[in-house]
């Protein structure tokens, strides 16, 4: 059995790796949490599998859509995995040359 994470204040600040295949997070302990819809920049770049710098890359391309607010002073961004499984949709490609865009 894995440990329990610590610290943090919920799914939104687990590790990437807190979470299982279905993305619903790890908690070690009792029935597992519903996926958080909002993910943090690590989180979101794990969970569609590229590193934090190339989701910031796709983020300010546009090609990422991403939800930000202010918390006081500093803003945050956030992404809903709506708009993440949007984006893995988007990158499918079918046929012997689908890659080639």
């Amino acid at each position: 059995m894995s440990e329990p994470i610590v610290g943090g204040a919920g799914p939104l600040h687990q590790p990437a790796g807190a979470f299982n295949r279905e993305g619903i997070p790890r908690t070690g302990e009792g029935p597992e949490l519903a996926p958080a819809r909002l993910l943090r920049s690590k989180d979101a770049a794990h969970y569609i599998g590229v590193g934090p710098r190339t989701l910031w890359t796709l983020t300010n391309l546009g090609r990422v859509q991403s939800v930000r607010f202010n918390t006081g002073g500093r803003d945050s961004v956030r992404y809903d995995r709506a708009d993440l499984d949007r984006f893995i949709d988007e990158q499918k490609t079918s046929g012997r040359n689908g890659g080639a865009r």
